[in-house]
């Protein structure tokens, strides 16, 4: 797929899925009891989570930017 073919919905799509993932590591990952035991794992896990939501917001501001109504 080229760039001209990405429309608003692409961007919303990929927001969204930035989101729920981030959500599903949050709620079945980081409320997991080995999560909690082992804090080399859950370093892990962290900086995963925290990419996802630096992505998250990265791919909001481009869809903003380029989509915004003047």
């Amino acid at each position: 797929m080229s760039k001209e073919q990405l429309d608003e919905f692409h961007y919303h799509e990929m927001v969204d899925r930035l989101y729920f993932i981030s959500t599903m590591i949050s709620e079945m990952i980081e409320q997991h009891p080995v999560y909690e035991e082992h804090s080399d794992l859950r370093d892990l896990v962290d900086d995963a989570q925290s990419k996802l939501v630096d992505a998250y917001q990265l791919a909001s501001g481009i869809a903003y930017k380029k989509f915004r109504k003047e």
